[in-house]
């Protein structure tokens, strides 16, 4: 894991200049599928490793796309014992924590214009994509001074989705993007400027991708018989398991079920405030028909993302696939496994861990329902 810093010290956004880091004696890097990604990197504190590798300095390394930020430096001295230095940080998408939905306008302002941050009806990672525009590109924001040069957003999911307006509360931008990425299990993940990125070759801008992952559960399985599943949890339960959704708004509230009766009639409540909150008086006409049919979407979506299963997630072993991270698959992708107890899943690649120190380099993935 050969790690590398961005250098350029006009725009440390754009990656057009890069430094390679020695002395590390260890390397640990994790990519997650939505999850905010986190490296940790160790030295011996005499190699000066943390004026390297100043806080809010950019990093990757060589066999990944991803880029993240240094965050802390931490050094322990203890009397005997080789004084370290440890640098940890995480992905690049973690500084959408440091915009708060909404904010994008000019201040001060009144409090009749501080409504809830909308957003059309579109499908979600589109809907996505425009939150992060509108508190960080420069042609969006009101204060220039709130944009990331070099960065863009985009999305690369294919097929059809609910589209539905939403109204998105105050809060950091993170958190409301990961939320509105959970409707339709979407990820989130950056890629540094090559040859491998969407926006081409040419292009000096980092890219924050929303994305789905690819399905390769008819090419790429994990099996416990042939010891490529380490660990795995299960879990046989109906517990939680709805079959029927109360969608309730400020003014409206209509049900969304299926055909199940009596004792098999399990039914959830599902919060659509945000879909008619904005009116001060309970809706008619073609405003109430669209809001009922936003709010049978969101309920629908509720339910869809209910799971009923027995594999609940498993650890690849390590080094012992015949499958490899970045060659056969990556962070996101859908992949076949074969548990113990005749139990055989799809599961998503939540995450995959590389981790570099004095016994050599191994890998593995976490794999997480889908």
């Amino acid at each position: 894991m050969d790690v590398f810093k961005f250098k350029n010290p006009v725009h440390p956004t754009r990656m057009d200049q890069g430094e390679l880091i020695n002395g590390l004696t260890s390397k640990l890097w994790i990519e997650r599928y939505r999850d905010i990604s986190d490296f940790e990197f160790i030295a011996n504190a005499e190699t000066l490793a943390h004026k390297l590798l100043p806080i809010g300095t950019l990093v990757s390394h060589t066999q990944t796309h991803e880029v993240m930020i240094v965050e802390n430096h931490e050094i322990k001295e203890n009397v005997g014992r080789e004084t370290e230095v440890k640098i940890t940080g995480r992905s690049f998408e973690s500084f959408l924590e440091n915009r708060i939905i909404g904010s994008n306008r000019v201040w001060p302002t009144t409090a009749s214009a501080t409504d809830e941050y909308t957003l059309v009806a579109a499908t979600t990672w589109n809907q996505a994509v425009t939150m992060i525009k509108d508190h960080s590109d420069l042609a969006f924001v009101v204060d220039p001074n709130d944009a990331v040069q070099y960065v863009q957003a985009m999305a690369n999911v294919s097929g059809a989705g609910g589209q539905e307006g939403r109204s998105i509360k105050r809060g950091n931008l993170y958190t409301r993007l990961i939320e509105l990425l959970g409707v339709d299990q979407l990820g989130i993940k950056t890629i540094r400027p090559g040859v491998w990125s969407p926006l081409g070759s040419s292009s000096p801008n980092m890219v924050l991708l929303i994305h789905r992952g690819a399905d390769l559960s008819q090419t790429v399985a994990f099996s416990y018989a042939t010891g490529e599943i380490q660990s795995a949890d299960y879990l046989w339960s109906n517990k939680k398991l709805k079959n029927a959704a109360l969608v309730t708004g400020r003014w409206i509230e209509t049900v969304v079920k299926d055909a199940s009766v009596g004792y098999s009639r399990r039914m959830m409540q599902v919060d659509a405030t945000d879909i008619d909150n904005a009116f001060p008086v309970a809706p008619t006409g073609q405003d109430r028909l669209n809001i009922i049919a936003a709010m049978g979407i969101r309920g629908q979506a509720a339910l869809a993302a209910q799971k009923n299963v027995a594999l609940v997630k498993s650890e690849a072993a390590r080094n012992s696939t015949i499958y490899k991270h970045r060659i056969h698959y990556n962070v996101g992708d859908i992949v076949a496994v074969d548990g113990e107890y005749d139990e055989a899943s799809t599961m998503r690649i939540s995450e995959y861990v590389e981790v570099e120190d004095e016994t050599g380099e191994n890998g593995y993935p976490t794999l997480s329902v889908v």
